[in-house]
Order: structure tokens, then C-alpha cells, then sequence
């Protein structure tokens, strides 16, 4: 069940994958791929691993 903290979970954990992504955004732009393409990845474990956390492994 979704209850009112794992929403607000849910919205920080975007808005901070959001700034990140950004940043990656920046770095791609400066020609920088390999660093952009790392920060693409924290972006990503930034949100799958709390997700995870709160959503399978309940018990």
C-alpha cells in the first residue's frame, strides 16, 4: 500500500534524480560523454535502490 511518507519519498527521491540528470546534461553538453554517462548511472541507482528498498522488500 502507498501511504502519504512513501509518496513523499517517491517526490524527493525525483526531484533529486531531476538535479542530477540536469548536471549530467551540462557535462554531455561539454563534451564530457564518460562523466555524463557516470552521472546518468548515479541518477539511476539514486532511484532504483530506495525504490526497491520501500516497495519489495516490505518485510
Amino acid at each position: 500500500m502507498i501511504t502519504t511518507d512513501r509518496i513523499f519519498i517517491l517526490i524527493l527521491l525525483l526531484w533529486i534524480a531531476a538535479y542530477v540528470i540536469s548536471f549530467g546534461i551540462w557535462t554531455w553538453k561539454r563534451k564530457n560523454k564518460l562523466g555524463a554517462a557516470m552521472v546518468f548511472l548515479v541518477a539511476l541507482v539514486t532511484v532504483v535502490l530506495p525504490l526497491y528498498a520501500l516497495f519489495v522488500r516490505e518485510g
